[in-house]
């Protein structure tokens, strides 16, 4: 065994002094240096979880990989073929040219087409990222897509009041006085003495300078109370003072227009009392005794009016009567005759046309030229409003727009039976 072992150890040394000769050229001090470092140097600890995480990222890949890779297949068949189709336009193009090398007139209909494509895409990627944003903005939304009204088309009776002051127009006057009309305010309702008690406050504290209205005359001193008549009907009392009594023919006529709006919508009779009594009431050279009727049907058309450059549109009643719907409408058409300084205004445009009128019972069917221009703007919302409370002042309960358009202009349909409004000039009053 020993001999064996001294054979491998002979074989060995000699094939070591067979091998190239290796020469270090460092000095014992570096290479101290280097040996120490190496045996002091700690071995490195292996760290589980950069494994695993490396080990789950090539899962991950090997994964998603096969999708990615159909994706930009896809893209890239996409942009072939919108980049032939942009080649098939260009050759359309080039075909067009004329003999001189100038450009032909009509444009190349696959670029437009390509252009449009790719608008409505953007479009209907912006509508859909918008209307994301905004989903929570619903009662924002609805506020804004409400249309301008002229009118309160109704209330809630059970929880609501609409109170009505009759008031004239600031700066629109003729012969016959001042143009009055009413304006509404919808306030909740508290208890059934919650209208005059509503009444009372509004009228005084509505601003009617900045709206361009004259301060109703019933604010010159009048106190309002409420009573039933015998047949259970409500009256209006009205306690006047002297100061009514020195009234002239002009004023007289425009306070009793300002008492009819003021009180028409809710009562049926006003009485004016003085020192409580309804006995020899003297007013403006008449004088008074007892309960007088409030007429519900006035028979006026309705005009335009608008005082103050930023306040409202008043729709305003005209001060002449009229024999029948036909010609109130007609009237419409027109400013009234007035002062040279005062503003009313015709309420119909000229491009709204009425060819005819048709009554039946309690509905009025108007119908307009197919050449009326029926936009869906303020000027019209309010033309079809003023008609269809003039149409409410002869007594109707339906009106119908007769007409080759369709759908509805604000809040009116076309073509279809819908009811007058409640009461004309609403007006927004902080509770």
């Amino acid at each position: 065994m020993r001999h064996k072992q001294r054979l491998e150890e002979e074989q060995l040394e000699k094939l070591l002094r067979q091998m190239p000769r290796v020469k270090d050229d460092r000095d014992p001090k570096q290479i101290f240096r280097e040996v120490h470092v190496a045996l002091n140097k700690k071995p490195r600890s292996f760290n589980v979880m950069p494994a695993l995480a490396l080990a789950a990222a090539i899962l991950i890949f090997a994964i998603i990989s096969p999708l990615f890779l159909q994706n930009m297949d896809s893209s890239n068949t996409s942009m072939d073929q919108a980049s032939e189709h942009s080649n098939r336009a260009g050759v359309m193009e080039s075909a067009e040219r004329d003999d001189s090398g100038g450009i032909a007139e009509k444009e190349s209909v696959g670029i437009q087409s390509i252009d449009e494509d790719a608008m409505k895409s953007n479009e209907e990627s912006e509508v859909a990222l918008d209307d994301t944003e905004k989903s929570d903005d619903n009662d924002f939304a609805a506020l804004s897509d409400e249309q301008p009204t002229f009118v309160v088309s109704s209330v809630m009776e059970e929880t609501e009041n609409v109170i009505t002051i009759g008031v004239s127009a600031k700066d629109a006057m003729s012969n016959d006085g001042a143009f009055s009309f009413p304006v509404s305010v919808v306030v909740p309702k508290t208890d059934e003495e919650s209208y005059i008690n509503d009444l009372e406050k509004i009228r005084y504290e509505l601003d009617y300078e900045k709206l361009g209205l004259s301060v109703p005359h019933l604010n010159d001193g009048a106190v309002i109370t409420a009573e039933e008549n015998e047949d259970g009907t409500k009256k209006a009392k009205i306690e006047v003072g002297s100061l009514y009594r020195g009234y002239s023919s002009t004023q007289s006529f425009t306070f009793a227009d300002q008492v009819a709006e003021t009180f028409r919508l809710h009562f049926t009779t006003v009485e004016y009392t003085n020192n409580g009594s309804s006995k020899n009431v003297e007013m403006a050279g008449e004088v008074k005794n007892g309960p007088e009727d409030l007429q519900k049907i006035r028979k006026k058309a309705y005009l335009k009016y608008k005082g103050t450059q930023d306040g409202p549109t008043f729709l305003v009643l005209s001060q002449k009567d009229y024999v029948d719907v036909q010609e109130a409408m007609k009237a419409m058409k027109t400013a009234p005759d007035q002062d040279s300084d005062s503003r009313i205004e015709a309420s119909v445009p000229k491009t709204i046309e009425i060819t005819s009128l048709q009554a039946e019972d309690d509905l009025v069917k108007i119908v307009l030229s197919p050449e009326s221009i029926l936009e869906n703007t303020e000027e019209t919302i309010f033309a079809l409003e003023a008609m269809m409370m003039t149409a409410k002042e002869f007594g109707f309960k339906k009106v119908v727009f007769e007409t080759v358009q369709s759908g509805s202009v604000g809040n009116v349909p076309l073509n279809e039976a819908v009811e007058v409004p409640l009461a004309p000039n609403p007006i927004s009053y902080p509770r």
